[in-house]
């Protein structure tokens, strides 16, 4: 069995992921709306209120002066969640050596603000389609745990064509596929006593060799497995027609819809691989 230390994604926290936890993972848009809404936009609206009582000319109460430090120590908290290092390094000058009168205090909130905006402009965030969302970063192998325990090398491919799906990269996520299917040619050709070739071609060429070959001295419950050998062989041919050598060779851009369709039918391959009992050298079954 392969361990999950060879696949870093199973090991996380399934998505939604927190914003403290991990600032660079895409987040659900609820957990995007409770982090500002609750309490980041909270903290930044209360410091423009202040903001429009100071140029009105009033001076904030010392209870209203308290209430503004405790929304900056919490700006402070969630700038530096977000890695807004500049917003920080403001916050902390005006926090070291507070303004005395209303312009000052005015001039001081209004730099918070500015920096925070900037800062947050320079962000991108990524939507995923809910239907999508499920590929991104998994809680547990999406090929299942049958492909996952026998096919150790292909793993993080699986993960990343997921990953592309998700974000609607769908040539990508085609280009991590066929290397999938790669490692299940591999060791169907391993499983025929053919240990490496160069390429699609020579493997292909060489496994049809054996199969070929005459079966009536091999032993019972290998000619058994003749027919599954020669289907999964004509998949691989198929595949290598249909889209390996076009994704590799620059001859195609897949949409949307043929990378899901793609997905489904490399995932029933490797399954079907797995149930068969085949398992890769990175595999202990």
């Amino acid at each position: 069995m392969v361990s999950t230390e060879a696949f870093p994604s199973l090991m996380r926290p399934a998505p939604p992921a927190c914003l403290f936890e991990n600032s660079n993972r895409l987040v659900s848009l609820w957990d995007m709306l409770h982090f500002k809404a609750h309490d980041f936009v909270g903290a930044f609206s209360t410091l423009g209120q202040a903001m429009a009582s100071l140029r009105l000319g009033q001076m904030p109460s010392k209870r209203d002066v308290l209430s503004a430090q405790l929304n900056l120590d919490m700006l402070r908290g969630y700038c530096e969640a977000l890695e807004l290092e500049y917003s920080c390094m403001v916050i902390e000058r005006y926090g070291a050596k507070p303004p005395l009168n209303a312009d000052d205090i005015c001039n001081a909130l209004f730099d918070i603000q500015s920096r925070i905006r900037d800062e947050l402009s320079l962000r991108l965030y990524v939507q995923v389609s809910s239907h999508l969302a499920k590929h991104y970063e998994p809680k547990s192998p999406p090929f299942g745990d049958l492909v996952f325990n026998q096919f150790g090398a292909a793993a993080e491919d699986v993960i990343e064509a997921g990953n592309c799906l998700a974000l609607e990269r769908s040539t990508a996520s085609v280009f991590h596929l066929m290397r999938v299917m790669e490692s299940g040619l591999k060791t169907l050709a391993s499983e025929l006593g053919i240990p490496y070739a160069p390429s699609w071609e020579s493997y292909l060429r060489q496994i049809a060799a054996v199969l070929e070959s005459d079966w009536k001295s091999k032993p019972a419950d290998v000619r058994a497995k003749q027919p599954f050998y020669r289907d999964v062989a004509g998949d691989l041919q198929l595949v290598k027609m249909a889209w390996r050598n076009p994704t590799m060779h620059i001859v195609k851009n897949y949409s949307q819809d043929e990378a899901v369709r793609i997905y489904g039918c490399v995932k029933q391959f490797m399954v079907r691989l797995a149930e068969a009992g085949l398992h890769d050298a990175y595999s202990m079954a």
